[in-house]
């Protein structure tokens, strides 16, 4: 319930490898119970093979509900982005999460593999990502991301990572 606007973002891989931005849904001042309900009402409509949520600060009371529930459970995959990928030797990444979504969505966009939906919040929250170099020591230390309005963009690169993570999306955890 704070200033921060609330967005879903869906996406579709088809069999080309080609994403379509299908929907993008904004919404302000929802408890989080709500946009939990939103989310399993937008499952149900599309069968999502994932749902991928910040599932720090108040995302957390969100993806919380989302493995409450028998149908989404499965498909909910928590993507904080401080968290750190870890290596086919199970070494975590130097970058941070959200740096290697943000990656992904720009080489996806260079490649012209992805169709994003003409709608003006979207142009504005992806003209306002801004990254710059953190230096410590004169060193590269990590690319820091953000923006005045990007909150879309923050749904899209997870829709996106969803979308491009195959084996994730087949995950089954018994």
């Amino acid at each position: 319930m704070g200033e921060d606007e609330t967005t879903v973002e869906i996406v579709e891989k088809d069999e080309n490898n080609f994403i379509t931005h299908v929907d993008n849904i904004v919404s302000n001042r929802v408890y989080t119970t709500q946009t939990s309900e939103n989310i399993i009402f937008l499952h149900d409509k599309y069968r999502f093979k994932g749902i991928g949520i910040d599932d720090n600060g108040v995302g957390f009371g969100v993806f919380s509900e989302i493995l409450r529930d028998k149908t989404t459970k499965r498909v909910a995959v928590s993507l904080n982005n401080e968290s750190r990928e870890l290596d086919d030797e199970g070494e975590k990444s130097k970058r941070i999460l959200k740096e290697e979504m943000y990656f992904r969505l720009l080489a996806w966009m260079e490649k012209g593999r992805i169709f994003m939906l003409s709608d003006e919040g979207v142009k504005e929250s992806l003209k306002s990502i801004q990254f710059k170099l953190e230096l410590k020591q004169g060193q590269p230390t990590r690319h820091v991301i953000y923006g005045n309005y990007s909150h879309i963009a923050e749904g899209i690169i997870r829709a996106v990572w969803l979308a491009t993570e195959d084996e994730t999306l087949n995950l089954w955890v018994r």
